[in-house]
Formats: structure tokens, sequence, C-alpha cells
């Protein structure tokens, strides 16, 4: 009886740490940033971050001609004399989320992340975009 006691406290020990390792992000596929694509942005939802009203980001999905898939898009615009680091994430009823990983933008430049293009759900699409910048998180 000892020997399987000691045998479940380590067991169950290991798969805490592997729990805790694995985090609530990581069940959100990861990407980075990228520039922003030549696409309308006519259907984007854009807001200030509420640390800095020089850093903009803009909500947005985008729809196929045939209007049976769709993609989330995150666009950040540093209109700031300073770099700023942000991180974000897109989360949608649609199996679009990604987490847009911890980076580094220049004063004076914009740039975008990409949810995967998935097909389109019934009632329509719903998608919300968190910031962090700075180490603030915001919502859009």
């Amino acid at each position: 009886m000892r020997h399987s006691t000691k045998f479940f406290m380590v067991a169950a020990a290991t798969v805490s740490a592997g729990l805790l390792a694995a985090g609530p992000a990581a069940a959100v596929p990861s990407t980075t940033w990228r520039p922003v694509p030549d696409v309308p942005h006519s259907g984007c939802s854009w807001k200030d971050h509420k640390a800095s009203n020089f850093i903009s980001f803009a909500n947005c999905s985008f729809v196929t001609a045939d209007r049976t898939h769709l993609q989330s898009m995150m666009i950040v615009e540093n209109r700031s004399t300073k770099k700023v680091k942000i991180e974000g994430l897109i989360t949608t009823n649609f199996g679009g989320d990604i987490h847009c990983k911890l980076s580094d933008l220049n004063p004076g430049l914009h740039t975008s992340c990409l949810g995967p293009t998935k097909p389109m759900p019934a009632g329509g699409p719903l998608a919300t975009t968190k910031l962090i910048m700075n180490g603030v998180p915001d919502e859009n």
C-alpha cells in the first residue's frame, strides 16, 4: 500500500506540473505579427488603447467572395514617438482564435495579426481582440 501511494503522489505531481506548464494559452495557436495585407479595411472597428491615445487597434473580419469563409485580423498602429511592446489575442465564435506573440512595434508603423480562415458560422461571426501594450490589456 505504501508503494502504491508513493506512485500515485509522483504521478499526480507530474500531471499537475504538465498542466501548469501548458497554461491557458496553450490551447490557442500562436502566430507572429506581419505587414498589414492589402485588403479593404472598411469592416474594421478601431479603438485607441486605454494606456495611450497614440496606439490604436482594430478588430476586423474578412469574408470570402462566396460568403462561405472568413478570417479575423487585428491591426495595431503606433502614432507615438516611442517603441512599444505588443501582444494580442483574437477570440471568435467560429474557431478562428489566435495568439499574437509578444513583439516590438516601432514609432510610425502598423502591423497585423491574422487568424485562420474558417467556415462562416450560422448566425454570423463574432470576434473580440485583446491588445496588451507595454503590459496593459485592452479589448475591442
